[in-house]
């Protein structure tokens, strides 16, 4: 008996642990649950894959128990990390804890986090920072921290997500993905060098990441060249067609050598 009571109370000390650092929204209160229905990221990215990023957070109910905001950090070169809070600038610190992720390069990202007290009716949080894509194969990956509901979903409103990307056009996405499932068209638009993406999630935050994968757009000169070859392989298709009809017996030209 006493054996079973210790294992309980070990489960349930492991459950507020878990309920105490779970993540439910990006930004991540700490405690949770806080209230964002709506989060719009801006994501410029440069000809040499460097990205400048800007979220802008809005919650309509932060209780007064929330004592810090928590945010992941991008995997590769993150810098110029800016908090805003209605426009004001806070500052920040790096957290001990850490992200976990589906990446197989970058299992566990790191947080940074910002203190309160913070408005119990809510405020608009800005986060500014820039980073690196990393590759992945023949690939450029972007990555978002968009599903940090996965641990603890506990929203009873419908939360939106809207993403801005704009990209150079030396690349394209050739993939966008939730985690590594693809993403429903009707939810994107994408023209030239911008894509356009809104997600909703009804009674529950996101649960998956955004990974996209960016490819080279192939040069003009290869593309000519590609073209070239494949003149090349008709041409010279079409002059076994011709000299295969030349040399069979009965065509017109085996008729001309019979009748001079």
């Amino acid at each position: 008996m006493q054996g079973a009571h210790s294992l309980l109370t070990t489960v349930l000390v492991s459950m507020m642990v878990l309920v105490a650092t779970a993540v439910q929204a990006n930004p991540i209160p700490i405690p949770p649950p806080a209230s964002m229905p709506l989060e719009e990221m801006s994501i410029a990215i440069a000809g040499d894959n460097h990205v400048t990023f800007q979220g802008r957070f809005t919650f309509d109910s932060i209780p007064t128990t929330v004592t810090a905001m928590q945010f992941p950090l991008p995997p590769v070169n993150a810098s110029n990390i800016n908090v805003y809070q209605d426009s004001a600038p806070l500052p920040w610190s790096m957290s001990s804890g850490v992200y976990p992720t589906v990446l197989p390069e970058y299992p566990l990202l790191p947080m940074f986090q910002w203190g309160g007290p913070f408005p119990e009716g809510g405020a608009v949080f800005t986060v500014e920072y820039e980073h690196d894509l990393f590759a992945r194969d023949n690939y450029m990956m972007l990555f978002y921290s968009l599903g940090t509901g996965k641990y603890f979903p506990t929203y009873d409103k419908i939360t939106t997500a809207i993403f801005a990307i704009i990209f150079p056009d030396t690349i394209y996405p050739a993939a966008i993905l939730l985690d590594s499932t693809p993403i429903d068209p009707s939810r994107y638009t994408l023209t030239n060098t911008s894509l356009n993406i809104q997600l909703t999630s009804e009674f529950g935050p996101f649960t998956r990441d955004l990974n996209i994968a960016f490819a080279a757009v192939p040069e003009p000169s290869t593309l000519l060249l590609f073209g070239a070859g494949l003149a090349g392989c008709a041409l010279i298709g079409r002059r076994r067609v011709v000299r295969g009809r030349e040399d069979t017996p009965g065509t017109s030209g085996d008729r001309h050598r019979h009748l001079s």
